[in-house]
């Protein structure tokens, strides 16, 4: 008996990352991996690493999203609800690829996507209602956003802009039921793009991330 909740423990960190793979997957509407997933129910705490959001087909760009490593502590009792309390929500390495090429724009579908996304009934037999998260902090460290302009493959122009650090605190929602996964993200993002938007951008990132903001405020 031992063996086999030494063995579940083990197995417990590719349960997991194979979950929130499918999980992330279904929310993008994109190819979303995870290199390790380490968790700790007891304190509340995940940490991963290296979470990458592939392009959509027909871009070049190596992908849409990247996030170097993400900590999350949790009150543990709040993994039992419908809703999880989320005490901080740390990124580390937040890089963005936005690509406007022949094929439209790669963010265009995903931000279409989350804001299509109705809450889902939890009618019997059908799929149970995603999870929401309310956090308390949230801080993104090494924020950096790239724009590209590309021709049947050809760069024509690119911009990257590094951003100061992203420290937000009471994220949820007016009427205080937190977000889903995908729109926790959105609003990650478009708070970093509101502060490129401050900075010197080139002509291609400017319309991208104004883009990016307007959709976050379509947001409940």
């Amino acid at each position: 008996m031992a063996l086999v909740a030494v063995g579940g423990y083990v197995a417990l960190p590719q349960i997991l990352r194979s979950q929130a793979e499918r999980n992330l997957s279904q929310s993008f509407g994109l190819t979303v991996s995870l290199a390790t997933v380490q968790f700790n129910p007891f304190a509340g705490r995940l940490e991963a690493n290296n979470l990458v959001v592939a392009n959509p087909p027909g871009f070049t760009t190596p992908y849409f999203l990247q996030v170097r490593r993400f900590a999350v502590a949790v009150a543990p009792w709040s993994l039992w609800g419908d809703t999880v309390h989320v005490k901080t929500f740390e990124l580390e390495g937040f890089q963005m690829n936005l690509e406007a090429s022949n094929n439209g724009l790669n963010m265009a579908n995903v931000v279409t996507r989350w804001l299509g996304q109705k809450p889902q009934s939890s009618a019997p037999g059908g799929p149970a209602p995603e999870r929401r998260i309310k956090a308390d902090r949230l801080l993104v460290k090494d924020v950096e956003i790239s724009s590209r302009l590309a021709v049947v493959g050809l760069t024509l122009r690119s911009d990257t802009v590094r951003l100061p650090t992203v420290d937000a605190t009471n994220l949820q929602n007016a009427d205080g039921s937190g977000f889903t996964t995908s729109e926790l993200l959105l609003r990650i993002a478009a708070n970093a793009s509101e502060n490129a938007l401050q900075e010197n951008l080139g002509p291609l990132a400017l319309p991208l991330l104004q883009q990016l903001n307007e959709a976050a405020r379509q947001l409940p």
